[in-house]
């Protein structure tokens, strides 16, 4: 049993010390392997010293650091931790230095990349600028800069063309989209529109080129004493209206030193005509702004107009504000000397002063010498029909000369061919450049001008004086006063129409329309001229009618004239030149004759003003009668007679006549339809009447 329980005791003992040396060999292989671990570790450090291990990532180091701290904080190396964690801890401040090193290597390392890259592309751009500037042609820069001056001016007038206003440079640059590299450092940008470049750059190289043309610096532009011509590059044509297409004309300005008025091109050429504050005509070249025959003193200058758009400037007539002469414009030369009272176109209607003397034809114009008429040729002076008429009056295309006696009567063509004198015994007159009426053995016949006699009227051995003649309705009137003294308010007419071919004699009052007035009511201050189409039938005029009026119209309708003498209207008394036969109208009675005019004059249109003045003239006339008809002759009908003719041309126009006949019962009569006026912008306003 003992040896049993010592063979036990010995068996424990050896298994213990199986045990034992089990641990003591798993300490001592845990201590061999803590110690592979250390001079792991310690190869590690040294590595890192050295230099000689590669770093791959920072997480590795932290790992391998974990490791070594887990090795070295065991309970049975507490003095081998000791003293590598001395260590460990200048290993780390070593291994945190070379990680900031190796940070800072890689910031440097990444910048010099940058640069050197910078540079590269630096070099490839000089490069390319090279190539460029070598393949670019002096014409391409050429081209390059005027396409950048011409996409700038685009935009500049597109812009005035839309806002009507010039972009600075700034703005229109902002504007252009180009794929050139043009940049020019001195720019402007003028008031019509043009660019001016010039110190110009090509892909950053400078050149020698600009764009456009350096302006000098204009003048503020004073529209009441300066005006511009524009003359079309292409077509040439001038004009005085400022163009949307601006860059397509070249731009000149007429200096006239004072106010001017009506500007005139004198057709393609380079010569311009205008009023100055005198009424006077003077004449400028405007591409040199300069005045015609400026060497001479005179007070008014006027080309020929040969017809609608074409002026022969090799002559122009000038005045010295007495009379007129003749010059030559290439020589200087004088042609005919100051001796004519004036120049005359002879026209019928023509409104306002004028500008030009016109043709009758070829060289022909009409003229006035002490008080006598005549033709002459403007390029030698020679008369083509004698200056010695009392009166020249055109008719279609011929001329008839009058003497103030009546005896002596001829008519002419503009070549001074001499018609009819020595067929007849005697020509009375021609209406419409078409009807004469002549007297063959004191027989009054009407004939054209080739002598076909379209009427005979009869015996008529003694006419007096001849009132007028007048074309109407394509026909024609002739009225005569009576010879017979006591009679000279009556006058004898010969009408004559052309769809019937009929004529016919009759006897009527020499009368013709009396006082006529006439209003002129602008929307504001204006010049205005006053004409008529047939102005020889005018007597009484008042102020003086000398072929028209011309005044300064308020709105309120005052008028004045130049030398500012005020007027409330223009009056005339007018010749009869037609009747009524009042186969409509009204009839009136002398009780009922205020309340009449006040109802119809209202209806008509006329304001207080004119009914007020209309009903003071014509009242007592009605009252007079006691009995009377009346008819309204309204605008379309009076100016069928004597047509008005007014520049500016008026918005709304009135015209009213009343003609009025005494009868001696009360008379039925178709009642007259009146249409109203309605005034609106420029408004002319005119009544007049005539007895019976």
């Amino acid at each position: 049993m003992a040896n049993k329980k010592d063979n036990d005791t010995k068996k424990i003992d050896k298994d213990k010390t199986i045990d034992l040396d089990k641990e003591t060999n798993k300490d001592v292989e845990e201590d061999l392997e803590k110690t592979k671990v250390l001079d792991e570790v310690t190869s590690l450090v040294d590595e890192d010293k050295s230099d000689t291990k590669e770093v791959e990532k920072i997480e590795d180091i932290v790992v391998e650091e974990e490791k070594k701290e887990e090795v070295l904080k065991s309970d049975d190396n507490n003095e081998m931790y000791d003293i590598l964690e001395k260590k460990d801890s200048k290993n780390r401040g070593r291994n945190a230095i070379t990680i900031i090193l190796i940070i800072i290597i890689c910031i440097l390392f990444v910048a010099l990349l940058f640069v050197l890259n910078k540079d590269r592309k630096e070099d490839d751009k000089t490069l390319d600028k090279d190539i460029t500037d070598v393949t670019l042609t002096e014409d391409d820069k050429i081209t390059m800069i005027n396409n950048y001056g011409k996409a700038l001016e685009s935009v500049i007038m597109l812009g005035y063309q839309r806002n009507q206003v010039i972009l600075t440079f700034e703005e229109a640059n902002k504007l252009v989209e180009l794929e050139d590299d043009v940049s020019c450092n001195i720019h402007e940008v003028y008031d019509d529109g043009k660019v001016y470049l010039d110190n110009c750059a090509v892909n950053g190289k400078m050149t020698e080129y600009s764009y456009g043309e350096k302006q000098e610096p204009k003048e503020p532009f004073d529209s009441g004493t300066m005006f511009k011509v524009y003359v079309n590059k292409t077509t040439n044509e001038r004009t005085l209206v400022e163009p949307n297409n601006l860059e397509q004309f070249d731009e000149y300005t007429v200096h006239c030193g004072d106010v001017f008025e009506n500007p005139t091109v004198l057709g393609f050429s380079d010569y311009v005509a205008y009023f100055d504050k005198d009424y006077n005509v003077q004449m400028k070249n405007f591409k040199i702004d300069t005045k015609v025959l400026s060497n001479i003193n005179y007070t008014s200058i006027m080309p020929f107009k040969v017809s609608d758009n074409y002026y022969d400037l090799t002559y122009v007539a000038v005045s010295n504000g007495t009379k007129w002469s003749i010059y030559n414009l290439e020589t200087s030369k004088v042609i005919v000397g100051y001796i004519y009272d004036y120049f005359t176109t002879l026209s019928m209607g023509v409104t306002g002063p004028m500008t030009s003397i016109s043709t009758l034809k070829d060289k022909s114009v009409a003229v006035s010498k002490n008080g006598k008429y005549g033709v002459i040729d403007y390029t030698s002076g020679v008369e083509i029909i004698p200056v010695v008429h009392d009166s020249l009056i055109r008719s279609g295309n011929y001329l008839w000369a009058r003497e103030d006696n009546g005896n002596l009567n001829y008519i002419y063509d503009f070549s001074g061919n001499n018609y009819l004198a020595d067929k007849y015994d005697k020509l009375y007159g021609i209406a419409g450049g078409t009807y004469v009426l002549v007297s063959e053995d004191d027989e009054i016949k009407l004939v054209q001008m080739d002598g076909k006699v379209l009427y005979k009227y009869g015996k008529a051995p003694n006419l007096g004086r001849l009132n007028f003649a007048l074309d109407y309705n394509n026909g024609s009137i002739f009225q005569f006063y009576k010879e017979d003294p006591t009679e000279l308010s009556m006058c004898v007419e010969y009408t004559y129409n052309p769809s019937t071919k009929k004529g016919e004699t009759k006897d009527i009052e020499c009368g013709g329309i009396a006082k006529p007035i006439l209003y002129l009511y602008p929307e504001e201050e204006t010049d205005v001229t006053v004409s008529f189409s047939n102005p020889e039938i005018l007597d009484t005029t008042y102020p003086k009618f000398n072929n028209y009026w011309r005044v300064t119209a308020s709105p309120n309708g005052d008028l004045l004239d130049k030398d500012n003498k005020y007027y409330y209207a223009l009056y005339w008394d007018e010749k009869k030149v037609h009747t009524v036969d009042f186969s409509e109208g009204f009839y009136v009675e002398k009780n009922n004759a205020i309340e009449f005019l006040e109802e119809k004059l209202s209806y008509i249109g006329l304001n207080d003003k004119e009914r007020n003045e209309f009903i003071m003239y014509w009242l007592p006339i009605l009252e007079k009668n006691e009995k009377s008809l009346v008819y309204f002759e309204l605008t379309e009908e009076r100016e069928s007679y004597n047509k008005l003719l007014i520049n500016p041309e008026p918005d709304s126009m009135l015209r009213l006549v009343i003609h009025i006949k005494k009868v001696d019962e009360r008379t039925n009569i178709k009642k007259q339809t009146l249409t109203k006026f309605v005034r609106r912008g420029f408004s002319v306003v005119e009544w007049g009447g005539t007895t019976y």
